[in-house]
């Protein structure tokens, strides 16, 4: 994500801490890794003032690339209100 989206290092280090202390607080089978990871991202471009990071690039990425069963993947506007919440 941090490439395609040319996200800085020290950005991704933000996530990446912002990822773990939330992991801390609950165990994996209580989120979806990859949609917090992504959330994280979003957060961190934010934190570390990245005006060029969008909360539909953050998105349509998470989409593109989740990881989940063959052929039942939610409609695209269920993933971005599931992420705006």
């Amino acid at each position: 994500m941090a490439e395609e989206l040319r996200i800085n290092s020290h950005a991704c280090g933000t996530a990446m801490t912002i990822f773990h202390l939330y992991q801390k607080s609950f165990p994996y089978t209580e989120f979806d890794r990859f949609m917090v990871a992504s959330l994280c991202m979003f957060i961190a471009s934010k934190v570390d003032y990245l005006p060029h990071i969008k909360i539909y690039d953050i998105v349509g990425y998470y989409y593109k690339n989740r990881k989940g069963p063959k052929g039942k993947y939610k409609p695209l506007e269920e993933v971005k209100d599931a992420l705006k919440e």
